[in-house]
């Protein structure tokens, strides 16, 4: 429960309940507003949810529009009658205590607010108040209050904070076991991941049993960023000072070439798999770093360069085997493949769409596996349902034969992103994963994934398949 201690002034209800949901001010003095009101859904130890006040902010009088709050009020008002009710300030509750009034809040099961109310769809609200009424609604994050969050403020630490979640997110945060979460763009799934990571890790401290989390995306950036807000996140917890990230490091004979200055290095790491230690983790990286932890250890080496090296024998020495070059990705295969590909059987297809089913279907589907080469033969191919893949039987044959095409074309040594899983999981089922297992492991934007690459992380990384995508 939340007490609020007003004491220059008692906090009044500036919008009725015309607007279904009362929203309150408070006058903090100099002419500043704090205005609130009373949600509800915030997740109990029991399972139940709680009401609890969220304050929107403090502004000064001048700034105050009620026309914007209105709109605010009929908006959450959308979320039902229930959550309405749920929402509403129990006067008749108030229990004097030594001059301080405290309103227990209601606590019930969780609502099921998955459908919005039309009514209050079609209020009219001014065209300058969208991006505000946006911003409030849909990307405001509120920070729970906290002691931590108070010697903050008072020391100007930019901490991040642990924000409220709802009930769904908790369900995924606290959820024992593996998950898949679903959801457009930007509506916390990493988050969630950031977060159920931070509680794992703080529970296995006090337990003294320490876990090895491990988060994987394809984005250099999002790892990067993922990593900086955690460390803000477990040091606002701890309420330490701030610790200065890992600094990117980056290996000299790959850093000039094409790709790998990007991908190389986001965090300090060892350089193979089995050198990763305890301290080591949570570890936040890329697929393609994952795969260099691998393959140092299974001494090979795939250099995501699009240009031939120069230098083979040098690579062989750093890495231990033959060096895997160029990388066949799309934009190699646009410029020095599919122009020399017959005109008249890649008629009417569209080069991404080729390129895509070569990776995704023929060489990428966990199917593949289960041939020799690593690739679905024509029949296993073609003879696919039409419902569930691309195109139909005759469509599908000329995608083979450019496949076919394609085998002939590419350079000798080149490889690509299937390549390179068909390899490592040779490797894997061969020898095993070198060093201890990961005990959660993290896969962000799974769609960027290749089915394959998926089996590779989840069948090999963790034992027992605790993880969350």
């Amino acid at each position: 429960m939340l007490l609020v201690f007003l004491e220059h002034s008692r906090p009044s209800e500036f919008l009725k309940k015309d607007f279904r949901i009362p929203i309150y001010t408070a006058d903090i003095g100099d002419g500043l507003r704090l205005i609130y009101h009373i949600d509800f859904g915030a997740p109990t130890v029991t399972g139940d949810e709680s009401q609890f006040i969220r304050v929107f902010g403090v502004y000064h009088e001048s700034e105050v529009d009620v026309k914007f709050w209105e709109s605010v009020a009929a908006q959450l008002a959308r979320r039902g009658q229930e959550y309405i009710e749920r929402c509403t300030d129990r006067g008749e509750t108030r229990i004097r205590f030594k001059g301080i009034e405290t309103v227990p809040p209601t606590v019930s099961s969780p609502l099921d607010v998955s459908r919005w109310n039309e009514a209050g769809a079609d209020i009219e609200i001014d065209e300058s108040h969208f991006l505000e009424l946006h911003r409030i609604l849909s990307l405001e994050k509120f920070v729970p209050l906290s002691r931590n969050f108070f010697d903050s403020i008072q020391k100007f630490d930019e901490h991040s904070f642990m924000f409220a979640v709802s009930s769904p997110e908790y369900r995924v945060i606290t959820h024992p076991s593996s998950c898949l979460v679903l959801g457009r763009s930007g509506t916390g799934k990493t988050t969630c991941m950031i977060f159920r990571m931070t509680v794992l890790d703080m529970d296995s401290k006090d337990s003294q049993l320490p876990k090895r989390q491990m988060f994987i995306t394809q984005s250099r950036t999002l790892a990067k960023n993922v990593r900086k807000y955690w460390t803000q996140l477990s040091q606002a917890e701890k309420n330490e000072a701030v610790i200065t990230p890992r600094a990117p490091t980056f290996d000299p004979s790959l850093a000039d070439m094409d790709e790998s200055a990007e991908e190389t290095g986001v965090f300090k790491l060892p350089l193979k798999f089995s050198e990763l230690k305890m301290s080591d983790f949570p570890v936040f990286l890329t697929y393609n770093e994952l795969c260099k932890l691998l393959e140092a250890d299974y001494g090979f080496h795939f250099h995501p360069s699009t240009i031939a090296t120069t230098f083979p024998t040098f690579h062989r020495a750093h890495h231990g085997g033959p060096i895997r070059q160029p990388l066949i990705n799309f934009e190699y295969f646009n410029a020095n493949i599919w122009p020399r590909m017959n005109e008249a059987i890649k008629k009417g297809l569209h080069p991404v769409l080729v390129y895509s089913e070569f990776m995704g279907v023929i060489k990428g589907s966990e199917a593949s596996r289960n041939f020799p080469k690593g690739f679905l033969d024509r029949q296993a191919y073609e003879s696919q349902s039409s419902r569930t893949h691309f195109g139909d039987p005759t469509e599908r044959s000329r995608i083979y034969t450019l496949f076919e095409a394609y085998l002939r074309l590419r350079p000798p040594a080149s490889y690509d992103a299937a390549d390179r899983v068909h390899s490592l999981l040779a490797e894997v089922e061969a020898k095993g994963i070198p060093g201890d297992p990961i005990d959660f492991l993290y896969v962000d934007e799974a769609q960027d994934h290749l089915m394959l690459e998926a089996a590779c992380e989840l069948l090999n990384l963790i034992p027992a398949l605790v993880l969350d995508y």
